[in-house]
């Protein structure tokens, strides 16, 4: 399915929050995360890491308010923290109703992210750039053993 052109409502959300999820839902939490976002025409990523789930999602303005809804209320997130919250011209996922890492390489910077009273537009911005070159040029599965799934971009 081809996520739909970009409009000028396009809507960029990225989060850091506290994860209360077990290791053994991360699988289910993807799963149902990604037919919702096809559903929704979203795209993104989402980081796990260790004590921290870190998400960017892009989409219309609806559907993406409506995904943050659904995250707040899901008990296996506490401490939702908003960092961004743009409109935007081009998606950063064109194609990744949800790529995904699961790491504990980023947790003291989504720690670090997670405990500022303020985080500068531009570290954020880098953040992304760096967060979506890397899961769109890692290999999956990771050579290393950590659990790394990568949604293939839709075509």
């Amino acid at each position: 399915m081809r996520t739909p052109p970009v409009t000028a409502t396009l809507r960029q959300i990225f989060y850091v929050s506290n994860s209360l999820a077990l290791p053994e839902e991360i699988e289910s939490i993807l799963k149902g995360a990604r037919a919702a976002n096809a559903r929704r025409h979203i795209t993104g990523v989402l980081v796990h890491a260790g004590a921290y789930f870190a998400q960017l999602l892009e989409g219309e303005k609806a559907s993406v308010e409506g995904a943050m809804r659904d995250i707040v209320a899901d008990r296996r997130h506490d401490q939702v923290r908003i960092l961004m919250d743009r409109g935007a011209s081009v998606r950063m996922c064109e194609g990744w109703h949800m790529a995904f890492l699961d790491s504990p390489g980023p947790e003291v910077l989504m720690d670090d992210l997670h405990s500022r009273s303020e985080v500068p537009p531009e570290r954020i911005d880098n953040v992304l750039r760096i967060l979506v070159r890397q899961i769109g040029a890692a290999p999956s599965p990771n050579p290393t053993g950590q659990f790394q799934t990568i949604e293939p971009r839709n075509s």
